[in-house]
């Protein structure tokens, strides 16, 4: 039987194995000698791991321009609850409480999102898989999570961030018809697409 031969971390100083730190094979011993850990926390202060994130969102939807900077990011990502179902959020990879990033509007053809600091929220990896590319008012009616309270606190949070000041709850309100109506004539504009194209 062969004994693990352990590494010590010259960042947190803890004695690790092998798989707790990161190949490269020009080092030494085949390995970077900051643990695993240690670098995610170190990419996550810096900004590197976001604009990793960010280059590879724009190579995947076809090089979409990105107007968000990484600050702009990390203030996102350092809301505490998700905006759709209210779960405390966390920084634990592909957790369903992971902070992620969920355009309100998405980018894709049928909705037109851009990549504006209006046009995003913070989110739970969850509400964000769930939701998709569904508007956002036809999310709210089919998610268990995202109860009225929480629609009409996120409503006034979007609208806030639209129109540079707080909205009266009239306003809210009217903002929230105006979201319905909007997914309503998106749902009837795909259905003649679907019956044109037949």
């Amino acid at each position: 039987m062969t004994v693990e031969q352990l590494f010590t971390c010259r960042t947190c100083g803890i004695e690790k194995p092998a798989k707790d730190f990161q190949a490269d094979r020009r080092m030494k011993h085949g390995i970077i000698y900051r643990c695993k850990k240690c670098r995610c926390k170190k990419r996550a202060e810096n900004g590197s791991y976001i604009k990793e994130k960010l280059r590879k969102y724009s190579y995947r939807t076809g090089g979409n321009s990105i107007h968000i900077t990484v600050e702009e990011l990390q203030k996102v990502l350092k809301q505490e609850t998700c905006s759709y179902c209210g779960c405390t959020l966390t920084d634990v990879l592909n957790e369903s409480t992971e902070a992620t990033v969920d355009h309100v509007y998405t980018i894709s053809k049928s909705y037109g999102g851009v990549n504006l600091p209006i046009n995003i929220m913070p989110a739970c990896r969850g509400c964000n898989a769930s939701k998709h590319n569904d508007h956002i008012y036809d999310f709210y009616q089919r998610s268990e999570k995202f109860t009225p309270e929480l629609w009409t606190e996120f409503v006034s949070e979007f609208g806030r961030r639209l129109m540079k000041r707080d909205l009266t709850d009239l306003e809210v309100e009217q903002l929230k018809r105006n979201l319905a109506d909007e997914a309503d004539d998106l749902r009837r504009n795909a259905e003649r697409r679907a019956v044109a194209t037949g």
